[in-house]
């Protein structure tokens, strides 16, 4: 009986160990109601996240693929294009070209001004120095001492012409194009024997009669 009693005893108390154990793993299982609610947010922030990490690395691809698959232009855009910028260089070539024919043609102007300028003061200065009165003592005979006579009763009256007018016509009769009141053959025999600075001096002399 005694050993039975001793038997009853230690099961009584292995199965008491048992329960206690068992409460005390149920017990560290469960989760107070705070806890749960501690820890909602933080799981609930960890999946927006990890929702926002896979969003940018789903969007990337796509970018990479919106890059890669851009049109590439047609033959006929790249044709229409060198086209363009063929007539482009053209037009710009042109434009230059233009600009320098310009600029050349204005630098040649002003160097025949400025040669006409000091050819025609060069003239002026050697008529100067050309005694007009004597020269003028040849067409007296015909025109009078003051150009008050036509010659040969035809010509026109000299006396007062400007000396442009009389240099021109001195000119014409000289090159055989004047033939005024049918004069030019006899004016020509004569305006042959003057020089140009001659014909300026004769008509400076000319103006000047009263």
């Amino acid at each position: 009986m005694y050993k039975v009693s001793l038997v009853l005893s230690a099961l009584l108390l292995l199965s008491g160990c048992g329960e206690n154990k068992e409460h005390k793993s149920t017990a560290a299982t469960q989760e107070t109601p705070a806890q749960v609610e501690k820890t909602a947010p933080q799981e609930h922030k960890t999946q927006e996240v990890s929702k926002s990490a896979s969003a940018k690395a789903s969007a990337k691809p796509l970018e990479d693929i919106k890059m890669t698959t851009a049109p590439t232009p047609t033959p006929a855009k790249r044709v229409t294009q060198a086209k363009e910028e063929a007539t482009q260089k053209v037009t710009q070539a042109k434009e230059e070209v233009t600009q320098k024919a310009t600029q050349a043609k204005e630098e040649v102007a002003q160097k025949v001004t400025q040669v006409k300028e000091e050819t025609a003061k060069a003239v002026e200065a050697t008529a100067q120095k050309i005694d007009a009165a004597k020269l003028y003592v040849a067409c007296a005979g015909c025109h009078g001492g003051k150009g008050e006579k036509k010659a040969l009763g035809k010509s026109e009256l000299i006396g007062g012409w400007s000396k442009d007018k009389t240099v021109t016509a001195l000119e014409g009769y000289k090159a055989g194009t004047r033939n005024v009141h049918g004069m030019g053959a006899v004016m020509k025999g004569q305006a042959s024997k003057l020089s140009k600075e001659q014909i300026e001096a004769l008509g400076e002399y000319i103006s000047k009669m009263q």
